[in-house]
């Protein structure tokens, strides 16, 4: 069985004269592959599916099969899998899902799978706000699947899933200026002789949106009630006011939003 994943992308603006918040995508990657293979006495074949793309923005949506039968038809391996990703300066959102199978191949050795693999690089020039969620899901067999999001002090957030498990990670905040990096694989895999049967399958998935650093409602505008939330969330030592990023709720926070929030009007 496949598993669907759906992701919406919702680009973050502000108004009011002030320009869009954005990033600088330098580099992305995305490949996805399948395959399938099997050998006997009197067989020996294999098939190979891929698609990849290197431009740093654009849309990406692809799928891969990979079907072996024998010389008498028989249903040897299979695999198939697809991607559905789109970087821009606003989003980054990614969708990775595969699957292998092998039932009762009639062979010495079968074996199937698909990878999928991302990774983008992006500058921040200056502050944005941010929000980011990521998960990973593997579903029985070899099946490994991760999501990382990295920036200029290490690892800001990662999920990973072996096996029969589920991993996931969200959070909502800032980025100062510098230089990040987000990626994301998938690979999942079957092996087996004439008796097996077999299933794994696997998935990932990340989103991350970029708004102007003063839009703390994320409605997409920067206005009076980005201040007075912002304000409320201060006043009651809210975590989620930490906009200077310290771990701490201080006044330091207050004139830092103060400031951007002016220079957004």
């Amino acid at each position: 069985m496949m598993i669907t994943t759906m992701l919406a992308a919702v680009a973050g603006s502000t108004m009011g004269g002030a320009p869009a918040a954005t990033i600088d995508v330098v580099s992305t990657s995305r490949q996805i592959d399948a395959w399938a293979f099997g050998y006997d006495y009197e067989f020996n074949d294999g098939v190979w599916d891929t698609e990849s793309e290197d431009a740093p923005l654009g849309q990406f949506q692809a799928t891969v099969v990979a079907d072996l039968d024998d010389y008498y038809g028989n249903d040897v391996s299979d695999a198939n899998g697809g991607a559905d990703i789109g970087v821009t300066s606003t989003d980054i959102s990614v969708s990775l899902i595969g699957e292998a199978e092998l039932d009762h191949p009639g062979l010495f050795q079968a074996d199937s799978g698909y990878e999928g693999v991302f990774d983008t690089s992006f500058d921040v020039t200056s502050k944005v706000r941010v929000v980011y969620s990521s998960g990973a899901f593997a579903e029985e067999g070899y099946t490994i699947a991760y999501a990382s999001f990295n920036g200029p002090n290490g690892r800001i957030a990662y999920v990973e899933a072996l096996e029969s498990d589920s991993d996931y990670d969200a959070f909502t905040g800032w980025l100062e200026a510098g230089s990040y990096s987000i990626s994301a694989s998938l690979q999942t895999g079957v092996y087996g002789g004439p008796s097996t049967v077999a299933y794994a399958g696997g998935e990932v998935e990340l989103d991350l949106k970029v708004y102007a650093a003063a839009d703390f409602d994320l409605d997409g505008d920067v206005d009076r009630h980005d201040r007075r939330t912002f304000r409320d969330a201060y006043l009651a030592g809210n975590g989620t006011a930490d906009i200077t990023g310290d771990g701490f709720v201080t006044g330091a926070d207050w004139q830092e939003f103060r400031k951007l929030w002016r220079g957004a009007r």
